[in-house]
């Protein structure tokens, strides 16, 4: 996922703490179907393509297969299933790390206004590097090393605009 399209303007719609104990992928799962009924109110999201980020890559994956081995997670794709089938529109998910998921800290009871991209990937990139020495999950590695490089591009591309381009005297 760029960083610039993170850097974007969001929009809190709605955020609780769940009454529910379940697992952690199980209750993200269900913030999905949440938003799938959301979504499936109104006619102009019918029969569109609808991207959808996710911190849980067990979800993430389940959705995009369409069925797991656990009976929880297992009925919310197959819920899912049924919103798409009725509505036409797709759900498709997208891992993104929880220090840069905009919605996180709502899904915690926060307000939207304590997130910050930029610590956000720091903080990706620092846990990354400390847990790097012992056997880490190579999607964090692989997403901390792709947006410690897009900051740097992003940096480099604004000191550009900065100094000004091109050379002539």
């Amino acid at each position: 996922m760029p960083l610039d399209f993170l850097r974007g303007k969001w929009t809190q719609v709605d955020g609780a703490a769940w009454d529910r104990v379940e697992s952690i992928p199980a209750l993200e799962g269900r913030a999905i179907v949440w938003l799938a009924q959301h979504l499936g109110r109104s006619q102009k999201n019918f029969g569109k393509r609808h991207l959808v980020l996710t911190d849980s890559m067990t979800m993430c994956l389940a959705i995009s297969k369409g069925r797991s081995s656990t009976p929880s997670i297992n009925r919310i794709c197959r819920q899912l299933a049924a919103l798409q089938f009725v509505t036409g529109f797709e759900i498709r998910p997208r891992w993104i790390a929880s220090e840069l998921n905009p919605g996180d800290a709502p899904s915690r009871a926060q307000d939207l206004s304590s997130f910050n991209l930029d610590e956000g990937v720091d903080k990706l990139i620092s846990d990354v590097a400390e847990k790097d020495r012992q056997k880490g999950s190579s999607w964090r590695i692989s997403a901390a090393r792709f947006y410690d490089r897009e900051r740097n591009n992003h940096d480099q591309s604004q000191e550009t605009e900065t100094t000004g381009k091109g050379g002539g005297a």
